[in-house]
């Protein structure tokens, strides 16, 4: 069900909409840097960087991800109340700072592309795949995984690779919410985050994504692909009736 819904939900492509146009505008005068877009007002964030306008095509050396890796370590460890095989992937500097990413979805898995997200000379990379998703088992389930679970399991993998503390937690969308949960439960087993496309699920924020009158006025077509899986009868509360099922 969660495959199906992260395959048919219309807001996958709204990350990053209305950037074509943009410019980075940096002054290291003032230490400060600027997004200018020419239909809304510049906003400022703070860091040092040498003084130039970089148009956007300039900029996707900067974004683009570190070379393949393959991992130096790979396993499947038992959640401690015997429900779940977890499959996580150790690669890049098996002497270097501890750093833990966490998909989204929840249920996406992880990819290699995310252990590319960190510099292998300096990270020590760790990504596994949650409860129910990716190559953990059993595949898809949702028994005994909750949010309060993932963050144990974190913290159970943190000891299960003797990682003292991790120099940095990575998260995106779902991930970030579980990040920030994780952080939160153990607050110096967490050095320092980068969180992206953040997801808070409160009550609001998910019924703008999956009941009608939200995102389904900005992708009508999307929506009604989503809704295609039901009968008429249960398409007023959509994951309601996909949790039935």
């Amino acid at each position: 069900m969660r495959k199906l819904l992260y395959a048919s939900r219309p807001f996958r492509r709204v990350a990053g909409a209305g950037a074509i146009g943009a410019a980075l505008i940096v002054d290291r005068g003032n230490g400060s840097c600027r997004l200018e877009h020419p239909q809304r007002r510049a906003r400022s964030l703070s860091f040092a960087a040498p003084a130039r306008h970089v148009p956007v095509c300039e900029t996707t050396a900067l974004r683009s991800l570190h070379p393949e890796l393959a991992p130096i370590e790979t396993g499947m460890l038992t959640s401690e109340d015997g429900k779940h095989q977890l499959y996580y992937e150790v690669s890049g500097n098996p002497n270097g700072k501890p750093a833990l990413f966490l998909h989204g979805g929840p249920g996406d898995g992880s990819s290699s592309k995310h252990r590319r997200l960190f510099d292998p000379a300096v990270y020590r990379i760790v990504v596994f795949d949650q409860r129910g998703a990716g190559k953990s088992l059993p595949p898809g389930s949702l028994d005994a995984n909750s949010t309060s679970m993932l963050v144990h399991d974190c913290e159970q993998l943190r000891r299960h690779l003797n990682v003292d503390r991790w120099a940095l937690v990575v998260g995106g969308s779902w991930g970030s919410t579980l990040a920030l949960a994780y952080a939160q439960a153990q607050p110096h087993m967490v050095q320092s985050m980068v969180l992206y496309s953040i997801f808070l699920p409160s009550r609001k924020s998910i019924d703008w994504l999956y009941a009608p009158g939200g995102a389904s006025l900005y992708y009508p077509d999307d929506y009604d692909r989503f809704l295609s899986h039901l009968p008429e009868a249960e398409r007023k509360e959509p994951l309601q009736a996909y949790h039935r099922r």
